[in-house]
């Protein structure tokens, strides 16, 4: 016994020390491979001892064993081993072969073993059971299976060397040997043995009856190998890549491994580098999955089988709902995931890392991975999983079952809910192909308009040919027709509407409440959009009688679902036939708190905020555009968010920051391109050129002229929208007979399609300021005293007034001037709007400057207000402030002369310290022009810069001494009478 001991020790020294350990790639082993020394050292003492080392596929068993029988056999025992195989498991004594087939047998029981197996195959049928794969393989006869149990007792007793036996994947060993093996361990009483079987827990047991004929303690011991702690794996790591690279990948390589050390050898793989100190960051390559493979093939077919079906689920996978789909019971199943999460494949029943699951999916044909997505499309649409998880799977199947259609529809309607357009259009792509009823056909590719809409709506007008046809056949219901007509009406295919209309309005479906309702919208929709065109069809055929149908009312009980939109479209036609008032305010802020932004709800939003906008309620606007741009944020949705930047630009053009009007209009035409504006392009386009034409970038403004705009917006508000922004910058850019043009010609169209409203389009106050810039002054008073008189007649927007009264008093004599721009300062009081409310403020300061009006405290009252104005950066004279500056006098006046109102601008702002650059940016002009007008006033003055301040206060009596006429206001920067002289009309 003494001697026993002693050659244990010995071995466990030499072995434990813990370098061999790591020599072999084995980690937190220690405790193992000391169990097993132990029990040997027991065999040596002449007593039966068998060994069970359990542990997850990949935890190193076999690794284990093949060390130690190293050591063993190098200490003199007889070591006979196998590696039993899942493809031979029905063979019996298959691994009880191997063993016998060792050269250090003795050969007369080496040949004794060999007749005794020829027999057991002649009498079980040879190896055709092996195709089975199962365990259960032929019985062999008892008396040769007693024959063979004594054989392999009477080598055990006859062997002088220790005995040890080794099976690796014991689980997949033959029943026969299992049995032989268990037969030896009880019989054997003396003579020394011990039996090392390797068991991986995800698979079968060792059989119930082996397990029950096993003996107990201490015969028996059980051994455990779990998966490596973080430390065990950051030490795998240390071995290859050293200690410092191997702490900062070990929290990544435990979570993705699990501790498993076969599939932390694959990520090892994959992050070698030719240094050898490894990634700064850990990658999961091509090894991981090979390791990953290979851990699941081992681990048994029904544990790939679930492991596929995880794959194929996703995170809706459960035991409930792989039962169905790989075939076993629940328990089976849950078994099974338990399992792999021993394993370090699973955590919580899901794959650790996405690379897991893509391999285990990579691993299947084509075919197999669409017939088990079918199949789980099949079991989630059974048990009452939601429609998108149902698509999911279709979709990745490619394929579309009878009742897939509605059914994509429906998840396409949530995923854009969800803001995943991707998802939707990928769905109602699918339904398209699988759409055989007209109905069905016509609903998916309505739908795949709106949901491409969001993303580019010129992306959809291919579309829109097959809906107007299944419209006309009566497969679109009503609130699909009037998408489909603002669609249309968007890219203006007018003609197209007038003809849709007239056949749908004769069509018996649409004769219901809701339907007339939607058709109702449609009308007005026509008639906002396109006055001109909507006017010829109301006059009907050559007699003039209206023979489309789509003039009647919508009747009075209208459906709930379809009021929003027949109440948005009444308000917008209310707004362009009657103008801006504050029921229509009231109403656009009720549809503003009804709905969130959506599908079915961005138009009824937009048109609403369009009407705040119009109707001078900016603050109100801005609320709402903020509120629903943050909704918008998760939409994901190009198209919302151009629209919401373009309205955002329209406010602050209309508030005077011409830089955010500019900011905020770049931004639509960039998420949204030039064609997929339609008609629509000219909102964002006539921002850009007045803000750009106002900041003195004429040239930019021009830019933005030259990109082509439909034809079919010139029949629209958007189009006499654009040609004043045109007309604006041909006044700001001296171009002032084609501006005066344009403005009358926006006059014209106004008055024939019924907008002749002062607060939608103040023509008759633009064309003013160009006659003013003409010298037109006459003409230019009886425009704005036109104005006026509507302004009153209608109610018009304070902003609309104001604006009157200052073109008013430029056109005007002294004695009415100042009371003119008194009433329109106290009228802007009411605007949002610093930078109107600055112009008569400027334009007051500067008359009592120059006619010696008030007294000196008043004067520098109001110049203080202008001057503080110009520090707060509001742009007095953004309008058109650089065509009067830009104007170069002709006829020198004599040195020592006074001032003109645009030098003395320039002047005054010099002497108060700012750069040239700043007075360009304050009075929107160029560098080039403030230059030009201090040198005159230089050159004048007789001075320098330095000392404007003191000559300017010596030439504020010399220019209050000019004619009353010819010193009129700088009208925000619009040239007046003292210009007027030198531009005869």
């Amino acid at each position: 016994m003494k001697s026993a001991m002693t050659a244990t020790t010995t071995l466990w020294k030499e072995a434990g020390t813990g370098e061999l350990l790591a020599a072999s790639g084995l980690h937190e082993r220690h405790d193992a491979l000391a169990s097993l020394f132990s029990l040997y050292g027991d065999s040596l003492e002449g007593e039966t001892r068998l060994a069970v080392v359990s542990g997850p596929v990949g935890s190193g068993k076999a690794t284990l064993l093949r060390m130690f029988a190293e050591r063993v056999t190098g200490s003199g025992a007889l070591y006979l081993s196998a590696d039993a195989s899942r493809s031979e498991r029905s063979i019996p004594f298959g691994v009880l072969a191997q063993f016998l087939r060792n050269p250090e047998i003795p050969s007369q029981i080496a040949h004794q073993a060999a007749a005794l197996l020829n027999e057991v195959s002649l009498a079980t049928g040879g190896t055709a059971a092996a195709e089975t794969g199962a365990r259960t393989g032929p019985e062999v006869p008892p008396l040769l299976f007693h024959r063979m149990c004594m054989l392999l007792l009477d080598l055990a007793q006859r062997t002088l060397r220790p005995l040890v036996i080794g099976v690796n994947d014991a689980q997949d060993a033959d029943l026969a040997t299992l049995r032989c093996l268990s037969f030896l361990t009880r019989r054997l009483q003396r003579g020394g043995l011990l039996t090392v079987l390797n068991h991986a827990i995800q698979s079968e047991p060792l059989t119930i009856l082996f397990e029950a004929e096993m003996p107990a303690e201490p015969i028996l011991c059980r051994i455990s190998l779990p998966l490596l702690t973080p430390r065990g794996v950051e030490a795998m790591l240390a071995e290859h890549f050293g200690r410092m690279t191997a702490r900062r990948l070990a929290t990544d390589a435990f979570a993705v491994s699990g501790g498993n050390p076969l599939l932390v050898n694959g990520l090892i793989e994959d992050n070698r580098t030719p240094g050898g100190n490894g990634p700064a960051a850990l990658a999961v390559g091509a090894s991981f999955d090979q390791a990953l493979l290979s851990c699941l093939y081992r681990c048994g077919q029904s544990t790939l089988e679930v492991a596929r079906g995880i794959a194929i689920l996703g995170d809706s996978a459960t035991s409930a709902l792989l039962s169905p789909l790989v075939g076993m019971d629940t328990h089976s199943a849950q078994r099974t995931i338990w399992a792999l999460d021993e394993t370090g494949v699973l955590a919580g029943g899901r794959f650790r890392h996405a690379a897991a699951k893509a391999a285990v999916l990579a691993s299947l044909t084509a075919e197999d991975r669409t017939n088990r997505h079918t199949r789980a499309a099949d079991v989630l649409y059974r048990t009452g999983a939601s429609n998108t998880e149902v698509a999911k799977h279709l979709l990745a199947a490619e394929r579309t079952p009878p009742c897939g259609v509605p059914l994509l529809r429906s998840a396409a309607e949530q995923a854009l809910a969800d803001g995943d357009v991707d998802l939707a259009l990928r769905c109602l792509r699918l339904a398209y192909l699988g759409a055989t009823a007209p109905d069905e056909h016509a609903a998916t590719v309505a739908m795949i308009v709106r949901v491409g809409w969001r993303s580019d709506p010129h992306l959809t007008t291919r579309h829109l040919p097959d809906l107007a046809e299944a419209a006309r056949h009566g497969h679109l219901m009503g609130s699909q027709v009037l998408a489909l007509i603002q669609s249309m009406l968007w890219f203006g295919q007018t003609e197209q509407v007038r003809g849709l209309l007239t056949e749908v309005v004769g069509n018996p479906d649409m004769r219901t409440p809701s339907a007339a309702a939607y058709l109702e919208a449609s009308r007005l929709w026509l008639h906002s959009a396109f006055p001109g065109t909507a006017g010829q069809m109301a006059a009907g055929g050559p007699d003039g009688t209206d023979r489309s149908g789509i003039g009647e009312e919508a009747p009075s009980a209208v459906p709930v679902s379809v009021s929003p939109s027949l109440d948005v479209a009444k308000i917008l036609s209310e707004l362009t036939t009657q103008g801006p008032s504050p029921a229509l305010v009231d109403r656009a802020e009720r549809l503003l708190r009804a709905h969130r932004l959506g599908e079915r709800s961005v138009s009824c939003l937009v048109t609403a905020l369009l009407v705040l906008i119009v109707c001078d309620r900016l603050s109100t606007a801005e609320q709402w555009c903020e509120s629903l741009c943050k909704q918008d944020e998760a939409a994901n949705a190009p198209t919302w968010q151009a629209q919401f930047a373009a309205l955002r630009a329209e406010i602050y053009l209309r508030r005077g920051n011409m830089r955010m009007a500019e900011h905020y209009a770049h931004i639509a035409l960039t998420l949204l391109p030039p064609r997929s504006w339609g008609v629509a392009v000219g909102v964002p386009l006539s921002v850009l050129i007045q803000a750009t034409a106002a900041l003195g970038q004429c040239d930019e403004a021009r830019r933005y002229l030259e990109i082509p705009v439909p034809d079919a917006m010139f029949e629209t508000p958007v189009g006499l929208r654009y040609l004043q922004a045109r007309s604006r910058y041909h006044l700001a850019d001296g171009q002032f007979h084609s501006a005066l043009e344009g403005f009358l010609t926006i006059g014209e169209l106004a008055g024939r399609w019924g907008m002749d409203l002062p607060s939608l389009l103040p023509w008759r106050t633009d064309a003013a300021q160009a006659c003013l810039a003409l010298g037109l002054e006459q003409r230019a008073w009886e425009l704005a005293t036109e104005q006026l008189a509507r302004c009153d007649a209608t109610s018009a927007s304070p902003r609309a007034r104001a604006d009157t009264l200052r073109v008013l008093a430029a056109s005007s004599g002294p004695a009415e001037r100042s009371e003119l721009l008194r009433q329109a300062f106290e009228v802007l009081q009411e605007c949002d709007d610093r930078r109107q409310l600055a112009h008569p403020q400027f334009d007051l300061g500067w008359l009592r400057q120059v006619s010696a009006e008030p007294s000196a405290a008043e004067a520098a009252e109001d110049s203080g207000a202008v001057q503080s104005a110009v520090l707060e950066q509001v742009p007095l004279g953004a309008d058109m402030a650089h065509s009067e500056l830009e104007a170069v006098d002709g006829a020198e006046e004599a040195e020592g002369a006074v001032l003109s109102t645009a030098e003395l601008r320039v002047a005054s702002l010099a002497a108060h310290g700012f750069s040239n650059r700043e007075i360009a940016g304050k009075l929107y002009v160029t560098i080039s022009t403030v230059e030009q007008h201090l040198t005159r006033t230089y050159r004048k003055l007789r001075v320098r810069r330095s000392e404007l301040p003191l000559a300017l206060r010596r030439v504020t009596h010399r220019t209050s001494e000019r004619s009353a006429v010819r010193s009129g206001p700088v009208l925000g920067g619009h040239r007046v009478a003292e210009y007027g002289n030198e531009h005869p009309a």
